[in-house]
């Protein structure tokens, strides 16, 4: 477990208590591919991977756009989260590095 919590950003453990999300945001996924940097220390990887679920919805795979950047700060998943990540904070960061290609922070 504290070898884990070494390798990621966000302590998100995917159990999906802050879905579904009302602007269609794949919460779970989104903060994974942002810990998959530090993870892999690949950031075009997960760029591609977040640019990849933009080009789904264009070409008819996916019916919404599930980027971080569809998260309108509505502020429903946070009450949820277990974990009690600053999800909305995290969601701006994240489509910032992965969408908007801003360095790469571990802390917001």
């Amino acid at each position: 477990r504290e070898e884990y919590k070494k390798l990621t950003v966000i302590p998100c453990t995917k159990c999906g208590y802050c879905m579904p999300c009302p602007s269609d945001v794949n919460i779970p996924y989104n903060i994974d591919l942002y810990n998959q940097i530090k993870i892999f220390e690949k950031i075009d990887n997960a760029r591609g991977n977040y640019s990849w679920m933009e080009q789904a919805k264009k070409i008819g795979i996916e019916s919404k756009d599930e980027r971080a950047k569809s998260c309108s700060q509505c502020g429903e998943c946070e009450p949820k989260c277990p974990q009690n990540i600053p999800i909305m904070s995290w969601m701006k960061n994240i489509h910032e590095v992965l969408g908007e290609g801003t360095p790469y922070k571990e802390n917001l």
